[in-house]
C-alpha cells in the first residue's frame, strides 16, 4: 500500500464535519501533508506509511530520516506556535498517532506495534481534534 492509498482509506472515515485539504505545496517544502478543521480548532497531520516495521521505528535519526529535516523543522514550529500537529504512521495493521512532538522520539518495534490504532480510530482521533462533540483520545 502507498502513503497516498492510506490517507485517502482514513479521509473517507472521517464525519461531513471534517473540513480536509490535502496540501500539494512543491515550492513550500516541510509543510504537513494535510489540515483538518471543525467547530473545535484545526489539526496539520503529516503522514508516512510503513510497509514493514523496523527493529527500532525512528522517524528523525540517520541520514535520510522518514520525517525530512523541513518538516521536523516546520512541524516543530507549528508546535511552538501552540498549533495542533501531528504525524501519523500507517502500516498494514492499523496506524500510530504521534500527536504534538512524539514523532520525535524512537520506539521499538514492540512498542509501535501496542500503540497500533484502527483505521477507524485513525479517523475518529482527527475528528476529535475538530470538533467539539467528540472527544476520543488514542494512546
Amino acid at each position: 500500500m502507498r502513503e497516498s492509498t492510506f490517507t485517502t482509506s482514513i479521509g473517507k472515515l472521517l464525519p461531513p464535519t471534517v473540513y480536509k485539504l490535502k496540501l500539494m505545496l512543491p515550492y513550500t517544502a516541510g509543510v504537513a501533508d494535510s489540515w483538518y478543521s471543525g467547530p473545535a480548532g484545526d489539526v496539520w497531520v503529516e503522514w508516512k506509511y510503513l510497509k514493514s516495521i523496523p527493529r527500532v521505528v525512528d522517524l528523525v535519526g540517520g541520514q535520510h530520516p522518514i520525517v525530512t529535516r523541513l518538516q521536523q523543522h516546520w512541524l516543530r514550529g507549528r508546535h511552538a506556535e501552540g498549533r495542533r500537529v501531528a504525524v501519523i504512521v500507517g502500516c498494514r495493521e492499523g496506524a500510530v498517532i504521534l500527536p504534538g512532538i512524539e514523532w520525535m522520539t524512537p520506539m521499538s518495534r514492540d512498542e509501535f506495534r501496542r500503540r497500533v490504532v484502527s483505521r477507524r480510530d485513525a479517523a475518529q482521533w482527527i475528528a476529535s481534534q475538530t470538533s467539539a462533540t467528540c472527544r476520543h483520545h488514542v494512546r
